[in-house]
């Protein structure tokens, strides 16, 4: 058995034998170990809990015969102090002790079970400190008594983690609490009970949620159960208190691991990660620079860290109470009003609209939600402004073939403490079905043209079909179709190029990227009166250029940005950049000079180690900026090469790569907010926004 402090500046070890070891990492090697036989049996349960001062420790150990014993550790610079306090008595048949938590100064201590009992001790105002030799105690240490059992705290389930910490000072003015007592269990709750010392005559009856215990002086303890909040699923396997309050709790559900801020009036999912199961072999330390958890995963160690500024800062939020356990496949952001509207899309065929601001958790709300879909939605795009003050346009779409459009109406004088009522998302407009049940469409983009809408769709079937959306008829009307080889589009992008010009790119699962000239598409869209009668479809005709082996298998993503730095060196044809991420974990820049009839390759640049997994999504922040996050739940920011390098010079370098709390990550999309800065918004389980700084 091992475990750490949370800081990590002290590490116990229980030996077969009953021996213990203390380690001081930071210490000299001649003075950083401490050894010694204090129990009888193979030492089951270690736990080190934060001392009254700095490189002071509160050590529990618990033996296989159920002794608990309590001892201190202290951190000096020429040895380890190291003196036994008290043993806790548990009473036969109470099950295994696995949790503790001791508070000198507040008076009391708690002991939890495999049997989900928590046992309470009084400690006296004055305990002597027994000092341990390397062969054990010398003298016997007193033994301590319960004064309050509660069976059944968190039911048959074991209680893995307590703590105790000062009453708020609130509720001491109504109830003259003198602590409270915070639980958690495998179960999946956390509950929190408020202690307090009456005279015998005033203690009330024991009910469902109220516990009563003697102690001298015909004096009771009394504790209540105040709240009880189901946190997960599965198990809640640790608890840990950090300075002003600050609590945090390690989650395990269908082998996933989530870290908790409970600080908060609502849970915030700070990492979430799949690992091996909820067992011992993970560790959570809190150091100034930040929080680094490490569990095993299949026989290896996987370690995070979270930064210090990651988790003081709001650059990550979770957009609402329970988004954090939504499978979300997409998701999109517009500001509207001096205020973010979210859309996302997932799973469980919901499209959910939020109001986000980045002031605090607390201004996040969900606005409305809807289920039309039959399956999954799998995108979802933001029509720019058609012009219609508090009104816009919500395009999604996903598997089932189905395409729909929402008219999204947002009051501009709403308040921002209230929950939006004159908030609505109609269901606008509705592609029919087709014939094929297995044809999904994988992506859209949307071209906005001066008098209508054009929406770009990839679908499985390896084609391409462009519909102009009709908001007055409430219809999606097939102007052109195409398909661009046999291999299902994954993903899907269009860009104005100047001069009425409209690029339109795609990627397919063989890695094959291509693009095609849609201008004579839009120009029709505006100069074509709106009809209710349906147009024959026309071919997107070949494509420009079509570049073979962009990835080694699907290009999941891609962005593309129009760029007029070198259009002076390509005789004055627009120039575009085109950036892909592809299932085989790399990511690729690509510039591309656009001529009137064809489109050639002038540089390209890949990074074919670029994440350890598949890459899920790509942007382009401004012309020297790549972003891109992966399944392997990292963030990464790539300075592109610079202009009309040779592809052989051509590099993408590493700008900043860090850890991503949203576990199977799935979409990225770029936000720019009213102040001119840019966010990147995760997609996955959950929602995460990370700012960013670009030259």
């Amino acid at each position: 058995m091992v475990t750490s402090s949370t800081d990590g500046s002290l590490v116990a070890v229980g030996l077969r034998d009953g021996s213990v070891l203390l380690l001081a990492p930071h210490l000299p090697p001649s003075i950083s170990m401490r050894a010694a036989q204090i129990h009888s049996s193979v030492v089951r349960t270690l736990i080190i809990l934060p001392g009254a001062a700095p490189g002071l420790f509160e050590l529990i150990t618990i033996d296989a015969s159920g002794q608990v014993l309590w001892t201190r550790a202290a951190l000096c610079d020429s040895e380890i102090q190291w003196n036994a306090i008290a043993a806790l008595d548990i009473p036969q048949g109470r099950a295994q002790s696995v949790a503790a938590a001791v508070n000198q100064k507040l008076g009391w201590a708690a002991i939890g079970t495999t049997s989900g009992c928590l046992f309470l001790f009084e400690l006296p105002p004055l305990l002597s400190e027994l000092q341990i030799s390397p062969q054990g105690l010398n003298d016997s240490v007193p033994v301590l008594m319960p004064v309050l059992q509660w069976s059944r705290a968190h039911g048959r389930h074991t209680l893995t983690a307590v703590v105790l910490e000062k009453a708020h000072p609130a509720s001491t003015s109504k109830n003259n609490s003198d602590c409270t007592i915070v639980t958690c269990g495998r179960d999946g709750h956390v509950q929190r009970f408020s202690l307090q010392v009456v005279l015998g005559t005033e203690a009330p009856k024991e009910a469902n949620n109220v516990r009563c215990g003697d102690m001298n002086n015909d004096m009771k303890v009394v504790v209540c159960r105040i709240a009880s909040e189901l946190l997960t699923e599965g198990w809640v396997e640790g608890m840990f208190k950090r300075e002003k309050r600050q609590l945090h709790a390690v989650t395990f559900y269908r082998k996933r691991l989530e870290l908790m801020d409970l600080s908060g009036t609502v849970p915030l999912v700070v990492l979430s990660s799949i690992s091996s199961g909820a067992s011992k072999q993970w560790q959570v330390l809190f150091t100034p620079h930040g929080i680094r958890i490490g569990f095993m995963r299949k026989g290896h160690l996987a370690t995070y860290c979270l930064p210090q500024q990651l988790q003081s800062s709001h650059i990550c939020r979770i957009l609402a109470r329970g988004i954090s356990s939504l499978d979300i496949r997409t998701v999109c952001a517009l500001q509207l009003n001096g205020m973010m509207l979210v859309a996302s899309g997932g799973e469980d065929c919901y499209v959910r609209l939020h109001r986000y601001t980045a002031d605090g958790i607390s201004e996040i709300c969900l606005l409305a939600s809807e289920r039309r879909h039959s399956s999954a939605v799998r995108c979802a795009l933001f029509v720019p402004s058609c012009g219609e003050n508090d009104v816009q346009y919500l395009v999604t779409a996903g598997g089932g073939c189905e395409l729909r459009c929402w008219r999204v109406c947002v009051s501009s004088s709403q308040s921002d403490n209230l929950p939006d009522s004159n908030t609505a998302m109609i269901e606008w407009a509705v592609v029919p079905k087709p014939d094929s049940a297995d044809l999904r469409i994988m992506d859209i983009a949307v071209i906005r043209t001066d008098s209508s809408v054009l929406i770009a769709a990839a679908y499985s079937d390896a084609s391409v079909r462009l519909w102009r959306m009709d908001t007055h008829f409430h219809t999606f009307e097939c102007v052109a179709r195409d398909y661009a080889g046999t291999h299902c589009i994954l993903s899907i992008a269009a860009v104005d190029i100047g001069n009425g010009r409209t690029l339109l790119v795609s990627g397919a699962t063989n890695g094959q990227v291509s693009f095609w000239d849609i201008t004579r598409f839009t120009i029709d869209a505006d100069n074509t009166p709106c009809s209710k009668q349906l147009l024959p479809v026309a071919d997107l005709r070949s494509s420009l250029l079509a570049v073979h082996d962009v990835h080694q298998s699907g290009v999941n993503s891609i962005d593309i940005r129009f760029t007029t730095d070198n259009t002076t060196a390509y005789e004055g044809n627009p120039v575009v950049l085109v950036a892909t991420g592809g299932d085989d974990g790399g990511v690729a820049i690509r510039e591309i000079e656009i001529g009137e009839i064809q489109a050639l390759l002038r540089m390209e640049a890949r990074r074919i180690d670029a994440h350890a997994s598949s890459v899920k999504g790509v942007v382009l922040l401004g012309n020297n900026t790549l972003g891109s996050v992966s399944t392997d739940q990292r963030l990464a920011l790539w300075s592109l090469p610079k202009a009309n390098l040779a592809s052989s010079d051509a590099q993408l370098c590493l700008l900043a790569m860090s850890f991503t709390q949203v576990a199977d990550p799935s979409a990225l999309h770029l936000v720019q907010h009213c102040d001119n800065r840019s966010s990147l918004m995760v997609a996955g389980m959950g929602v995460e926004f990370v700012d960013v700084e670009t030259d």
